[in-house]
């Protein structure tokens, strides 16, 4: 495979994860808070 598209199916990969961690956070945050999370963590977690 040659480098450049290494390199972007990693920053795909990093970009997706970072992605799932946020909207995990955002979650766990509004779940602490005891409040359903909104529309944007939904559609997040939907992704």
């Amino acid at each position: 495979m040659p480098a450049p598209a290494r390199g972007c199916l990693l920053w795909l990969r990093a970009a997706l994860l970072s992605t799932v961690a946020l909207a995990c956070g955002a979650f766990a945050h509004s779940s602490a808070h005891g409040r359903l999370p909104g529309p944007g963590t939904m559609a997040l977690l939907a992704l």
